[in-house]
């Protein structure tokens, strides 16, 4: 291969470039069309650069005269074994994780676990960062995104944790021996999680689809252009001389693993998937085994760990492999046509079940039934994306809404740590105000970690999805109040509102600059979407869409809700009076005198509560009157949970899981009347995106409560009266089957999804994504067969013996049914102009 003179091309082209349409980049594929991109992508010269324009998203040097990076697959024995790729991973993995162990022991010093299931996200998030500050600011072949720095930076993290265990090795030791057991579940959770997706991606370890390839062309082909680029920003395989402008820090932290292993990114990348399952598992069982049991930890160790176990097993189970009631709906639906009976009622979901009944008979006597759609579940509002963590890491897009999962809950974790500082172990006395401010003083160490933590993990979150960084800026926010707020021994009055929310942006302040300054490099290359700002909702979401997605999460938090407002333990009077009115609903019409008579108060509160019940009900009737059904079951919810906010003699634990509760339920409130603006605002598919993105992150919330309040509920149900109890437990046993249905049925479809025909597919047994590439024949168009393996020939000599990055011409067609890019994606090199996605990277006069 050699690069062509200008007069060769000129030669070959005589004077097209003369016709040229700007921007033209081929027909638009369905996709675009779905997307409203046409009028993106084929328009007049550029206009006039605005300020926000003014940003080239271009390299400083041409692309083909970058340092040559080829330090990422030199691990031939990983590469040639499965087995010993998935390891070695594994691995990598734990080392990171044992590094990081003083660090997190300390940073998370009030917490029962000490932050162990959080140290391994800790430890990667810290080499990273090394090393992509070093290429970000030197980005040379010996001070870059290289092996060396990565090997740097792992050893400075190892020799850090000596350093700490040394210092602090009598505690430390003494909580490994306390805490034998609950780190033997964490690494078995881990493993188990881990070895369960690895057996998945063997079973289809595809990275693409002729139909239902998702966005794996483009995730390769980032991933191998950012372990190649000496320099962050990486350049942008798809667009020749540019740089990716966002999508690639999550990517990022999978090229470290990747340099570290020597693994090579087409198995990597299906190595990865199981490592954030993996991830996001340990992350939930710790944060949700320390709200379990951090009231008891101090004093109660094995009962904490009895609290814990279970607590965090349950959030794994809810966040990681749980589906939604639709993928029960679905079977059910499948059920029913393979009755073959023409029964029908008017009563609601009755005749679904009866047929359903019916023609589980008959499929159990050897009648066929329609194929599990593993895909509807993820769909159920119309244009819009409905997707739960499980399907994103079956399908295994390696996606940053994907990536960025167990860093949130790391955040979330952080945000617990920091109002637990002052109370943990007080449930009923409220701590002074000077205590909050001595417990958060950043002039010991521990503190001083956890100032500089929320700014680092939040900046983490801001560059691997975006999408993620308003909730849990808004999260800690309002935890930061919430804990000033339980810190104070005086009453609340309108002026110390003002001070509490005062001081509440002030700290959101100095961690947003905090987290501009630590991340700078980023921003300062970063151009934000030409779309952006808030929109108005115009669509309606109906009840029964919105409940067979979060029907589960609904009813044990409403549960919870509910229970904690009968029995509110405060000294609140409001919650108090609430409470008085639910248990003796019986004579309401004389517990007002009752009151007055018998409560001595500085403020009398006994009419609010009938009042701002009335209130809520009538805006509650006007919103189901006038069609917003969804709201109107949220708004009470909310109100409920935000009102439950001022107890401030419950334990830290107990505020922190109602401030996650409300957090949920007024994302889904705020949700049905406000989206998020992108390239898609001006379609059907306006709330597409948001939908999506922040369905992610309430599924995350609802979870970690979820796994906390389920088991303490059904434990309450014991003292119950027997219909009561009866009720309970029976809906919430046919709701959480409900979830199991979906990773049963959906699994076991979707790693059947590949080329069609046994001969197009290779033998089980790889963790190779190409491989594929073998034996996968499809036609396109119609009648024209495409036969892979000639292309997996000149992409592995490609990959073998080309260099650098010299610029590839690469035949314009359809880049996402068709992978037409499939050659720049595979091996990383650039070519001149990639198909979707451009149209988001940069403005289209770019």
């Amino acid at each position: 291969t050699r690069q062509l003179s200008a007069a060769e091309w000129d030669a070959i082209l005589g004077n097209t470039w003369q016709n040229a349409q700007w921007g033209y980049v081929g027909e638009p594929t369905l996709l675009m069309r779905l997307r409203g991109a046409q009028a993106n992508l084929a328009q007049s010269p550029p206009e006039p650069a605005t300020a926000e324009q003014k940003k080239t998203l271009m390299l400083d040097t041409p692309v083909d005269e970058l340092p040559a990076i080829d330090d990422y697959h030199w691990n031939s024995i990983a590469n040639s074994s499965s087995l010993v790729a998935t390891l070695l991973w594994w691995l990598a993995i734990f080392i990171i994780g044992l590094a990081a162990l003083p660090a997190a022991f300390l940073l998370f010093n009030h917490l029962p676990d000490r932050g162990y299931g959080l140290s391994k996200s800790i430890g990667l998030l810290l080499v990273s960062y090394f090393v992509w500050m070093s290429s970000s600011l030197v980005g040379t072949r010996w001070l870059g995104n290289t092996l060396p720095t990565a090997i740097i930076a792992l050893l400075l993290l190892v020799a850090s944790g000596i350093f700490l265990f040394i210092k602090y090795r009598r505690p430390l030791l003494t909580f490994l021996w306390e805490r034998r057991w609950l780190i033997l579940v964490t690494e078995a959770l881990f493993g188990l999680v881990y070895l369960i997706f690895v057996y998945l991606r063997i079973l289809n370890p595809d990275l693409w689809h002729p139909w239902l390839g998702g966005e794996k062309m483009l995730e390769i082909g980032f991933l191998n252009a950012i372990v190649k680029s000496a320099a962050m920003p990486p350049y942008d395989p798809f667009f020749a001389d540019g740089i990716i402008n966002y999508y690639y820090y999550g990517l990022f932290l999978v090229g470290i693993l990747i340099k570290l292993t020597g693994i090579q990114p087409a198995i990597a990348f299906n190595l990865a998937v199981p490592t954030l399952a993996a991830l996001t598992g340990i992350s939930a069982f710790s944060l949700a085994g320390n709200l379990a049991s951090a009231a008891v930890a101090k004093t109660h160790v094995h009962l904490a760990m009895m609290r814990a176990i279970p607590a965090g097993i349950l959030a794994t189970f809810f966040i990681v492999f749980m589906g939604n009631i639709e993928g029960a709906a679905q079977f059910l639906r499948n059920l029913a046509t393979a009755s073959m009976n023409d029964f029908e009622t008017a009563i609601p979901g009755v005749n679904t079940v009866l047929l359903a009944g019916i023609g589980l008979l008959q499929v159990l006597g050897g009648e066929g039934i329609a194929a599990y759609n593993y895909w509807d579940p993820t769909r159920v509002i119309p244009e819009t994306i409905n997707e739960f963590p499980f399907f994103s890491f079956l399908f295994a897009d390696l996606h940053p809404h994907m990536i960025g999962i167990p860093i949130t809950i790391l955040f979330l974790s952080l945000a617990f740590n920091w109002i637990a500082v002052p109370a943990i172990g007080q449930s009923s006395v409220p701590t002074p105000h000077s205590s909050f401010i001595i417990h958060h003083s950043p002039f010991t160490f521990p503190a001083l970690l956890r100032w500089l933590a929320i700014p680092f993990v939040l900046g983490a979150i801001a560059v691997i999805n975006t999408w993620d960084l308003p909730t849990y800026l808004g999260l800690m926010l309002a935890t930061f109040v919430l804990a000033r707020y339980r810190s104070l021994k005086a009453d609340l009055t309108l002026g110390r509102v003002g001070l509490l929310l005062a001081t509440g942006l002030l700290f959101t302040g100095a961690v947003l600059a905090m987290t501009y300054l630590l991340y700078i490099p980023f921003f300062v290359n970063y151009q934000p979407p030409a779309e952006t700002g808030l929109g108005l909702v115009t669509t309606k979401t109906p009840l029964g869409q919105h409940l067979r997605i979060w029907g589960f999460f609904i009813f044990v938090i409403a549960s919870w809700l509910w229970l904690s407002l009968l029995f509110p333990r405060t000294r609140n009077s409001l919650l108090r009076t609430a409470s008085l009115y639910l248990r003796r609903w019986n004579v309401w019409p004389h517990l007002s005198e009752i009151y007055n008579a018998l409560v001595k108060r500085k403020v009398d509160t006994s009419e609010f509560v009938p009042w701002g019940v009335g209130l809520l009900f009538l805006i509650t009737a006007g919103l189901f009157l006038f069609g917003y059904r969804v709201p109107a079951y949220l708004l009470p919810l909310v109100a409920l949970a935000l009102a439950l906010l001022f107890r401030r003699e419950t334990p830290a634990s107990v505020a922190y899981l109602g401030l996650l509760a409300f957090t949920g339920l007024f994302i889904l409130l705020g949700l049905e009347f406000f989206f998020l603006r992108d390239f898609l605002g001006g379609g059907d598919y306006y709330r597409m995106n948001t939908l999506f993105k922040f369905f992610i992150q309430v599924w995350i919330i609802f979870g970690i409560v979820a796994g906390v309040v389920f088991p303490q509920i059904w434990n309450a149900s014991v003292t119950w009266s027997l219909p009561k109890a009866v009720v309970w437990r029976s809906v919430a046993l046919i709701l959480l089957v409900a979830g199991l249905v979906y990773p049963i049925f959906g699994a076991r479809t979707r790693v059947d999804d590949r080329f069609p025909g046994e001969q197009n597919r290779p033998p089980i047994g790889t963790l190779n994504g190409m491989a594929y590439m073998t034996t996968g024949v499809f036609e396109w168009p119609a009648g024209n067969p495409i036969e892979l393996a000639y292309d997996y020939e000149a992409i592995r000599w490609l990959q073998d013996n080309v260099k650098g990055t010299p610029i590839l011409a690469e035949a314009k067609i359809g880049y996402y049914r068709e992978g037409g890019m499939r050659v720049a994606a595979y091996t990383g090199l650039p070519s001149i102009l990639g198909g979707l996605h451009q149209n988001e990277q940069r403005y289209p006069s770019q």
